[in-house]
């Protein structure tokens, strides 16, 4: 985008540049056959007053040429909403009709070297991260970040360059902490995934449950607990067997 526009010429009748006025009837007067001597005094500048500067501007080519790249960065911008866009075209508006004529040729100056600043590749890349970034963002915390960022319409050139700056660093400080976190994540995935190290000659040892309520003991589970009758053999002197049961 560009405006390709630095001065505007304010609409000036040529008949009161060259010194002269229609007359009544709408007649030009006969030019005076009488040559002016040199030491003729000039016609008086003539005044135009700050209103009719401000019509000239805002009639020029080159203000519509503005408006009609302010328009077309409205309806393709992707970081604030319809609400948004409307209320900062009123503001805009509101701060147009209390303008002078310089300011507002000012406006256009700068109109024309931000939209050369918006074209570049990679401003319009650090623009649709932007948007993705505050699209991920609660609505308070989007406020915030937008809070801080400059009218667009009204901001100097160099405002938005010191803007773009802070979004790249803001964009550089994310993907840092995005290449970290993603470099934690896959360290513990590689070490999830390595096999355990077990000597050739040696089986891994069965993990075995012990309560720390329970003194340690070689004695298996139970081995203390009578299951049914106990049993015993008994020879008496005669060589007879007896067997003796105890519950």
């Amino acid at each position: 985008m560009s405006i390709q526009c630095r001065h505007i010429l304010v609409g000036v009748p040529i008949y009161l540049m060259l010194g002269w006025a229609p007359l009544a009837d709408g007649q030009q007067p006969a030019p005076s056959s009488d040559v002016p001597s040199a030491t003729a005094k000039a016609a008086p500048p003539v005044a135009v007053s700050e209103t009719e500067r401000k019509a000239a501007i805002l009639d020029s080519d080159c203000w519509r040429r503005a408006m009609f790249e302010l328009n077309e960065w409205f309806r393709s911008q992707t970081i604030f909403t319809p609400e948004e866009v409307a209320e900062l075209r009123s503001d805009f508006a509101d701060r147009v009709a209390k303008m002078t004529a310089k300011e507002l040729q000012d406006v256009i100056s700068d109109m024309d070297a931000k939209f050369r600043i918006l074209d570049t590749p990679e401003v319009q890349e650090v623009r649709a991260w932007f948007g993705r970034y505050l699209s991920l963002l609660t609505d308070r915390r989007r406020e915030e970040v937008l809070r801080d960022i400059p009218n667009f319409p009204t901001m100097t050139a160099s405002q938005l360059n010191q803007e773009i700056m802070k979004i790249q660093r803001r964009r550089n400080s994310r993907a840092n902490f995005n290449r970290n976190r993603q470099r934690q994540v896959d360290s513990q995935l590689q070490a999830n995934r390595a096999p355990q190290s077990v000597p050739q000659n040696r089986t891994p040892r069965r993990s075995t449950y012990r309560s720390p309520y329970r003194p340690v003991s070689r004695e298996r589970p139970f081995d203390d607990v009578q299951i049914g009758p106990r049993r015993s053999m008994n020879v008496d002197p005669y060589g007879r067997i007896f067997m003796n049961l105890s519950f």
